[in-house]
C-alpha cells in the first residue's frame, strides 16, 4: 500500500502520474482533485485523503484505526472526526448513507471501497495506455453483495443467509438432543443401598456419629468410648478422651475440613463446652469454647458457629413462640427481673432492678450463660442506629417491607462497615469473611 498523496513512480520521468476512475468520477492524487464528468467537486483535504486511502486499498477492509493513522498520522483524534469526513465524502459522491455504490460501512470493523476502479497512467497530460480495470472481488463466504446491489436486495440477501444459518443450528441442536436421549435410554438410575457401618448391641447403641470429609472414616460414640473406623476395611481405633468426660452426653460430633480432628459439645457440670479432639495419636483434647452446643466449622477450619441457648425476659408470649418454633432443638431459659421505684426517677429512666429469678423452660440451659444483657445491648444499639425505632421520633412508614429493609441495612453496616473499638476492625473482618471495610456503595450494590 502507498502513503496518501504519493503516486506510484518509476525512474522514467517525473511527469508521469496515476489517475483513479470510478463511475463518473476521476481522482488526480497529484493535483488533489476530484472530478465528476470533468467538473471539479469541492472536497476537504481530510475527506480527499480518506478517498485516496480507500482507492489505494480498493476491495480491502480498512479499519477505523488504520484510516485515522493514515489520515491523521501525528494527531490524536476521535472517531467522530472520521465519521464526519466519511459523511462529507459520501455527499460529494452523491451517495446516501443507505446506498453502497462506492463506500460500505462494516459495523465494528471499518470501511471498504466496493465500486470497480480503473487505474490510468498519464504522461504530460497524454494517456500512456489503456486503463487498467480492477473490479471488486467476487463475494465469497461472509462477503458483501456486489456493488450496485440495492439496499432492499442486500437486506433480503442477509435475511436469507440468517434464516439458513438458524436452520442449520436448529438441526444441529435437534441431533445433539436426540443423541443424548438415545444414549440415556439404556441407562438406569442407581438404586440407593443401605450399608451397616457399626454392629453395636442394643444395650450399647451409637449415640452420635460423623463421616470424614473424604468419606473414608467413621467417627462414632457409644457407651464404651469414642472410636474411628475405616469404612472400607472395618479397622477400628479408640480415641483418647479424658476419663472424667461423661461419654453419654457428648453431642454435635463433627469433622474438621482437614480430616485430622473432631469437634464436639461435651457436657460439663454447669452446661456444655466445645472441644477439639485429635483422631491420631494421644494428644489431649483442646477446649475451644466455654458454653456452646451443636458446633459447625467453616470450610477453611478457622471459625466455628454454635448454639448458645436462648434467654428472654418474663414476657409470656416468648414461651409459646420459642417452644412452638424450635421445639426441643435449643436450650431456653427466662431471666425475670423485678424492678423497684427509683428515688430520682425521670420521665424515661428505667426502674432499679432489686432482684432476678432464673426459670429454665426447655432443654438444659447453661446457667453460666443465662443473661439478657447481650440482647438488651443489641436492642439499644438498634434503637440508636435505626432512627425509626427511637423514642419521640418523627413519623415513619409502617409498612413491613420498609422496616425489614431498615433492619437489613443496619446489620449489614454494623458487621461490614463499622469498626468496633474492641476489635479495631469490623466483625466481618474479624471473622475472615472480608478483608476490608465496606463502603456504602458496596452495601447497596
Amino acid at each position: 500500500m502507498q502513503e496518501i498523496g504519493k503516486t506510484r513512480k518509476n525512474s522514467e520521468t517525473a511527469t508521469r502520474k496515476l489517475l483513479y476512475e470510478f463511475g463518473p468520477f476521476r481522482v488526480d492524487p497529484q493535483k488533489r482533485l476530484l472530478l465528476q464528468d470533468g467538473q471539479p467537486v469541492p472536497l476537504t483535504g481530510k475527506a480527499f485523503d480518506i478517498l485516496l486511502a480507500l482507492l489505494e486499498c480498493h476491495g480491502e477492509i480498512l479499519t477505523k484505526d488504520e484510516l485515522i493513522g493514515r489520515v491523521w498520522p501525528d494527531t490524536v483524534v476521535e472517531e467522530g472526526n472520521l465519521g464526519r469526513n466519511i459523511s462529507s465524502l459520501r455527499k460529494a459522491l452523491d451517495e446516501s448513507p443507505d446506498e453502497h455504490r462506492y463506500i460500505v460501512t462494516l459495523a465494528r470493523r471499518g470501511y471498504r471501497f466496493v465500486a470497480d476502479v480503473r487505474e490510468r497512467w498519464e504522461e504530460n497530460g497524454i494517456a500512456t495506455g489503456p486503463a487498467e480495470v480492477k473490479p471488486f472481488p467476487a463475494p465469497g463466504v461472509g462477503a458483501l453483495p456486489p456493488a450496485g446491489t440495492s439496499p432492499r436486495h442486500w437486506l433480503r440477501w442477509n435475511m436469507v443467509a440468517s434464516i439458513a444459518l438458524l436452520a442449520v443450528l436448529t438441526l444441529f441442536g435437534v441431533v445433539v438432543v436426540a443423541y443424548r436421549w438415545a444414549r440415556g435410554r439404556g441407562r438406569t438410575a442407581l438404586e440407593p443401598t443401605l450399608r451397616q457401618l457399626t454392629a453395636n448391641p442394643t444395650e450399647n447403641w451409637v449415640n452420635c456419629a460423623a463421616i470424614s470429609p473424604d468419606g473414608k472414616y467413621l467417627a462414632f460414640l457409644d457407651r464404651t468410648g469414642l472410636y474411628v473406623r475405616s469404612i472400607d476395611s472395618g479397622e477400628t481405633h479408640p480415641i483418647a478422651v479424658p476419663p472424667e468426660w461423661n461419654r453419654n452426653v457428648i453431642t454435635g460430633l463433627r469433622w474438621f475440613p482437614d480430616g485430622g480432628k473432631l469437634i464436639a459439645s461435651v457436657r460439663a457440670a454447669d452446661g456444655y463446652d466445645i472441644w477439639a479432639i485429635t483422631t491420631v495419636g494421644q494428644a489431649t483434647p483442646r477446649l475451644i469454647q466455654r458454653g456452646g452446643l451443636w458446633p459447625a466449622i467453616s470450610p477453611d477450619g478457622r471459625s466455628i458457629v454454635f448454639q448458645n441457648g436462648i434467654t428472654t425476659d418474663g414476657f409470656q408470649p416468648y414461651v409459646s413462640a420459642i417452644t412452638t418454633t424450635l421445639s426441643d432443638r435449643c436450650d431456653y431459659a427466662m431471666q425475670i427481673k423485678v424492678y423497684g421505684n427509683s428515688p430520682d426517677e425521670h420521665r424515661y429512666s428505667p426502674g432499679e432492678v432489686i432482684s432476678t429469678e432464673v426459670v429454665p423452660v426447655m432443654g438444659n440451659p447453661d446457667t453460666r450463660r443465662i443473661s439478657t444483657s447481650h440482647v438488651e445491648r443489641q436492642n439499644l444499639t438498634i434503637r440508636m442506629c435505626v432512627r425509626r425505632l427511637t423514642r419521640l421520633t418523627n413519623g415513619f412508614s409502617k409498612k413491613w417491607e420498609n422496616l425489614w429493609a431498615a433492619y437489613c441495612l443496619h446489620f449489614a453496616w454494623y458487621n461490614f462497615g463499622r469498626v468496633h473499638q474492641t476489635l479495631r476492625v469490623t466483625p466481618a473482618m474479624e471473622a475472615n469473611i472480608t478483608n476490608h471495610i465496606w463502603e456504602l456503595k458496596e452495601l447497596l450494590a
